[in-house]
């Protein structure tokens, strides 16, 4: 019965995590609908929130690539509140900004930035996950749900 008590309670730890990641999706498409039109420059500082600039791409077409990778926050999981794991959360940000400087799109995704244990409430031993820079180009998607093909391409 006590094995069934732990498995259920993952079950629903993982639908809780799951939720709560739509709901941050659906929040931060929100707010980043608002930013197209807009000056990049004007949204990076209104919105420091969408992370450090990590990397730029001059596309073809004239556009560039504005990458942002920044902290969202952390989801936790125990086992009767004495033992459990931090999961740590990232956001990534892209931009594709015109020549004149405004916000054409945006693309975005959350990925798994590291772990903590925890005993008793109190987390340490946090682990960070380097991801290459390679890997979040595949992680994002644009805000018609395509991949960055789209914007390398121009379709």
């Amino acid at each position: 019965m006590k094995a069934f008590a732990i498995v259920l309670s993952a079950m629903v730890l993982t639908a809780c995590g799951s939720m709560a990641h739509e709901v941050a999706s659906g929040i931060n498409n929100s707010q980043l609908k608002r930013t197209v039109g807009m000056p990049y420059a004007q949204v990076m500082y209104e919105h420091p929130d969408y992370g450090k600039l990590i990397g730029r791409e001059q596309l073809r077409t004239g556009d560039e690539i504005m990458k942002h990778v920044g902290e969202f926050g952390t989801a936790s999981s125990n086992v009767a509140g004495i033992y459990g794991k931090q999961e740590h959360q990232a956001r990534v940000v892209y931009f594709l900004v015109d020549g004149k400087g405004n916000v054409k799109d945006w693309a975005t995704e959350f990925y798994k930035a590291g772990t903590s244990s925890c005993w008793v409430g109190i987390c340490s031993g946090a682990k960070q996950e380097q991801v290459p820079a390679e890997e979040l180009d595949k992680i994002v998607k644009t805000s018609g749900g395509a991949s960055l093909a789209a914007w390398r391409t121009g379709t």
